[in-house]
């Protein structure tokens, strides 16, 4: 559904797709006796959860503290955006109003993460100048005699 709301997807298959959603949770219900969990539901709805279970060679305890900061920052303006888009279709301001703070947030918190580094490429010695960060190389010592030419008039 979000696909549709984007523009992309197939709009003409959503009643189709809101079926086999439905008969998912009704076969689910008949087989525990109960319906999914709301964790479980949440779990499911869960973008990032869904993405890096999907990539089960991605190790986020791994990722050094500006990978994660950036992640979070992504994921809150994610959150934000599903949250503004939701409110949007269902004519709810409050919830509009708490998306785009959770949008705005994720920004500053992204943009955050962009200071930081400069900071740090300002403290490694090259001032987060990419010039200086090229290697340099030494003029050459003779440019084919031009040094000694001579102009008259």
């Amino acid at each position: 559904m979000l696909r549709i709301t984007n523009g992309a997807g197939k709009s003409e298959l959503i009643t189709e797709q809101l079926v086999a959603t439905l008969e998912a949770i009704l076969s689910y219900e008949s087989t525990f006796g109960y319906g999914p969990s709301s964790k479980l539901l949440r779990t499911m709805l869960d973008p990032e959860h869904a993405h890096l279970s999907a990539r089960p060679w991605v190790k986020r305890d791994k990722w050094s503290d500006a990978e994660r900061a950036r992640k979070d920052a992504l994921d809150t303006i994610r959150k934000g955006s599903i949250q503004t888009i939701a409110s949007m279709l269902l004519d709810q301001l409050t919830y509009l109003t708490n998306g785009e703070h959770q949008m705005h947030q994720g920004v500053r918190e992204l943009n955050a993460t962009f200071d930081q580094r400069s900071v740090q490429k300002t403290n490694s010695g090259h001032g987060g100048d990419p010039v200086a960060t090229r290697s340099k190389r030494p003029a050459p010592s003779n440019w084919g005699g031009a040094k000694n030419l001579t102009i008259s008039m």
